[in-house]
């Protein structure tokens, strides 16, 4: 058994693997794309989310603070 001192996980050696097959970079760019796209996803996600909280939040003060 070889002791390394890099500390890469099994998906490193898949990724590795998987670029020496025919029509990696098409994947490789399908797969920056699709991690783009999932970041802004969550972008949007946590906004509406933070946009319902307030808008919960504002409704329900004004509901009971007294005019």
């Amino acid at each position: 058994m070889r002791i390394t001192t890099d500390r890469q996980d099994p998906f490193d050696r898949l990724a590795r693997a998987v670029a020496r097959l025919p029509g990696a970079a098409r994947w490789q760019q399908a797969l920056a794309r699709r991690d783009a796209a999932r970041r802004w996803v969550w972008f949007l996600a946590i906004y509406v989310v933070s946009v319902v909280v307030f808008g919960t939040v504002a409704l329900f003060l004004n509901a009971i603070v007294p005019k």
